[in-house]
């Protein structure tokens, strides 16, 4: 995908917030993080799992505030557990990324 800005540092995403703080837009820095390599699953199988558990919930009538904690669970089950351990190591490298962005944004 292509994007018209990007960051491939901590650093350069730091001074990509600096930057959008100073303007005073009142935009938001999105910062997106892939699954770390050694935890990603196939492409083909979450669409499809997720296609599913999204079937699951409108079958079962599940919206609002139910609704994610149901299409995670479902995701699980069919995924044999392996969306959950992606999940987890996502949320992990997350904590790692905003860390170090922190750090470098502290820094200047």
């Amino acid at each position: 995908v292509a994007l018209e800005h990007r960051a491939d540092t901590a650093v350069e995403a730091a001074a990509m917030l600096g930057a959008s703080l100073r303007l005073g837009t009142g935009s938001t820095v999105l910062v997106c993080n892939p699954v770390p390599p050694a935890r990603a699953m196939d492409a083909g199988e979450v669409a499809r799992a997720v296609h599913e558990s999204e079937r699951l919930a409108d079958e079962a009538g599940i919206d609002g505030k139910e609704r994610t904690p149901f299409l995670l669970s479902r995701l699980a089950e069919l995924t044999d557990g392996r969306s959950l351990v992606a999940n987890l190591a996502l949320l992990e490298d997350n904590a790692r990324v905003a860390a170090e962005i922190a750090v470098a944004a502290a820094a200047t």
